[in-house]
C-alpha cells in the first residue's frame, strides 16, 4: 500500500512569454516558510530569475531555485535539462552569497546538455541570421533533438530515444564519461551538423568542437554538480518538506503546444502539465495554488509573433531591465501592450488543465514603470481568488491588491 502525501503546494506561472517577475515570486513564497523546496521542471538554465532581498543581496537563478535566498531547498526534476558548466558557474557565484550551504537534489532521470549541444546551437543561428529562431544558444534544443535520436550509437549499442541520463553518466568511470563524449563529436561532425544544415562552422566554434581540453574541463564541471548535489530516485522525498514551490520557466505563450504562436516557441511545458506529472508521481492528495505572473505591460525575448508590440518608450522611456540585456542570439527585450481581457481567458484556460483543485492568484509585477494604481478596480477582476502587486524589486513589496483602493 502506498503512502499518500499531503503537503501544500504553490505554482508560480509566467502569465506571458516570460520575463514577468517569476524570481521575485518564487522568493515572496519560499520566505513565508521555514521548510520549503522549489521545484525546477521545465526548460533548462535559460531562465534567468532576478532575486534582490531586502538587504540588497542579488543574484539571477538558472540552475538553482530562486527561493534559496529564503532557505529553501532546490528539487531539479526529470523534466528539467541541466548543464554542469551553467551550473559551476551560477553555483561559485552564488556561495559568497549565501549563509549556508544550499540543499540541491537532482533527479537521476534528468537529461543534461554538452558542449556540443550549445556549439550546434549557437552554429545554427549564427548561420541562420537574421532568420533566426531566437534561442539562447544554450542547447537546449539540440539536447532534446539527440535525446529523440533513435540512431545515436555508443558503445556498439543504440541508445534509446531518451539517451544517456544523468544518474548513467555519473556512474560511468573517468575513462567512460571521455568515450561517451567522444562518441558525442562523431554524432554532431557526422550527422547532426549536415541536418541542420551549417554549412560554415565559426572558427571559434569548430576549434571548441574539436578541443581535448573541453572534453576534460566538461568532466570536471559535471563531477563538481555531482558534488554539491544528491542525485534522487524521483519525487517521492517531497514529503518531507511542509511547502513545494513548483517554479515555472519561460510563459504560457510559449508552451511547446501553443500552435497559435508556431515555431517560436520553447520546447517545454511552461504551465501546469508537468507539475500535474510530477504531483501524481508521489501520490499527492490536495490543492494547487497557481500565482500567474504578469508585468503590468508585455515583454517578449527573441523572434516571434507580439500582437501588442510597441515601442519602448510607449511603456516608458526611463526603464532599464537588470537582467535582459541585448544578446547577438535573441537581440534586445520587445515591448508591447498588456490585453487584460486575454490575460484573464488564459488564466481561466490553464487553471482548467489541472489534475487537481486550485486556488487561482494573480501578481502582477513592475507598477512602479507602468500602470501604477490606476487601473486597480480593473486588476481586481483578473483572478478568481486574488490579485497580488508589487512596485519594487524585493519580496517586502509583494502586497495583497485588496489593501489599495
Amino acid at each position: 500500500m502506498f503512502e499518500v502525501y499531503k503537503f501544500k503546494v504553490s505554482a508560480v506561472i509566467g502569465a506571458n512569454f516570460g520575463d514577468e517577475g517569476k524570481g521575485l515570486v518564487t522568493d515572496w513564497l519560499a520566505s513565508k516558510s521555514d521548510n520549503a523546496i522549489v521545484v525546477l521542471h521545465n526548460g533548462g538554465p535559460q531562465r534567468a530569475h532576478t532575486v534582490t532581498t531586502p538587504e540588497g543581496r542579488e543574484h539571477i537563478y538558472r540552475h538553482i531555485g530562486a527561493g534559496t535566498f529564503a532557505g529553501a531547498a532546490t528539487y531539479i526534476a526529470k523534466p528539467f535539462i541541466c548543464n554542469p558548466m551553467i551550473f559551476k558557474e551560477e553555483y561559485e557565484k552564488l556561495m559568497p552569497k549565501l549563509f549556508n550551504r544550499p540543499k540541491i537534489y537532482i533527479d537521476r532521470r534528468c537529461k543534461f546538455t554538452t558542449f556540443y549541444d550549445m556549439i550546434i546551437n549557437q552554429a545554427r543561428e549564427i548561420e541562420r541570421g537574421v532568420a533566426k529562431h531566437g534561442s539562447c544558444g544554450l542547447g537546449i534544443y539540440e539536447t532534446i533533438c539527440r535525446y529523440r535520436d533513435k540512431e545515436f550509437v555508443f558503445q556498439q549499442e543504440v541508445i534509446s530515444p531518451y539517451g544517456i541520463s544523468i544518474g548513467e553518466f555519473a556512474a560511468l568511470s573517468y575513462l567512460g564519461k571521455y568515450n561517451y563524449l567522444k562518441s558525442l563529436k562523431k554524432y554532431y561532425t557526422e550527422k547532426r551538423i549536415d541536418q541542420t544544415k551549417i554549412h560554415k562552422m565559426p572558427v571559434e566554434l569548430e576549434k571548441a568542437l574539436e578541443s581535448e581540453v573541453a572534453i576534460q574541463n566538461y568532466i570536471s564541471d559535471f563531477e563538481f554538480m555531482i558534488e554539491k548535489c544528491a542525485l534522487v530516485d524521483g519525487p517521492d522525498f517531497l514529503h518531507s518538506y511542509d511547502d513545494v514551490i513548483f517554479e515555472n520557466g519561460q510563459g504560457l505563450l510559449l508552451d511547446q503546444d501553443n500552435m497559435e504562436y508556431y515555431p517560436h516557441l520553447t520546447p517545454s511545458h511552461t504551465g501546469l502539465y508537468n507539475i500535474n506529472e510530477i504531483l501524481k508521481e508521489c501520490y499527492f492528495t490536495g490543492c494547487i495554488n497557481v500565482y500567474y505572473v504578469s508585468r503590468t505591460y508585455m515583454t517578449r525575448h527573441g523572434a516571434g509573433r507580439f500582437d501588442t508590440e510597441c515601442e519602448k518608450k510607449d511603456i516608458n522611456f526611463f526603464m532599464w531591465d537588470r537582467t535582459n540585456v541585448p544578446n547577438m542570439f535573441q537581440d534586445t527585450l520587445r515591448y508591447g501592450a498588456l490585453d487584460y481581457k486575454e490575460l484573464a481567458a488564459r488564466i481561466a484556460s490553464e487553471s482548467k488543465k489541472s489534475d487537481y483543485p486550485v486556488t487561482t492568484s494573480l501578481v502582477l509585477t513592475h507598477l512602479n514603470e507602468y500602470g501604477g494604481y490606476g487601473r486597480m478596480g480593473e486588476y481586481k477582476k483578473l483572478a478568481a481568488d486574488g490579485v497580488y502587486i508589487s512596485d519594487n524589486f524585493t519580496r517586502n513589496s509583494v502586497i495583497s491588491a485588496q489593501y489599495v483602493l
